[in-house]
């Protein structure tokens, strides 16, 4: 069981969707202020949030962006950290349209901190051939995506779009 108190809040419903759409909103925009992990603090993103937080939600909102800090502090390459910026973005995608639940999100950036699992890692190359300079995850979910527009039972779109889910936290079924 892990101990954030992001979690107990937004259970209890003493954090608005509204404000725990900006708390997390603002992680993948802060994290686009460097190019590595190696300097950022949690004032970095806090510096970020259009409001300031009722006081209540201070503590927790800040124990959650302690946590980033210090997955972002193991990124200390650019590539990685490249990777690092790519997947929390998405991730605040997935959450925001509900196929990644908060529970899930914190658990992933816990494993991820604790070094119990890794950032995708993927050869573009050599699942689509030709990519574009830059073809990142994102990217990727969003060819997936258009594979299944493009035809429903695209097996393989599908299973490799579960794949990339349960490669970012998703355990509930999207």
């Amino acid at each position: 069981m892990i101990n954030q108190p992001i979690l107990t809040l937004y259970e209890k419903k003493e954090i608005t969707e509204e404000q725990l759409a900006e708390v997390l909103g603002v992680i993948p925009n802060a994290l686009l202020l460097y190019d590595e992990g190696s300097s950022m603090q949690a004032s970095d993103i806090e510096q970020c949030l259009p409001h300031e937080l009722p006081q209540a939600l201070r503590p927790a909102v800040q124990q959650l962006y302690n946590l980033i800090v210090k997955i972002c502090h193991q990124y200390d390459h650019p590539e990685g950290y490249e990777v690092l910026q790519d997947c929390l973005s998405l991730q605040m995608d997935l959450w925001s349209e509900g196929i990644l639940k908060l529970r899930e999100w914190v658990e992933w950036l816990d494993r991820l901190n604790q070094g119990n699992i890794h950032l995708p890692n993927y050869d573009f190359e050599q699942l689509l051939g030709l990519v574009p300079e830059g073809f990142m995850i994102q990217d990727f979910h969003d060819e997936l995506l258009f594979a299944l527009e493009q035809e429903e039972r695209h097996s393989w779109a599908m299973r490799e779009l579960q794949g990339l889910y349960a490669k970012l936290g998703v355990t509930s079924g999207a």
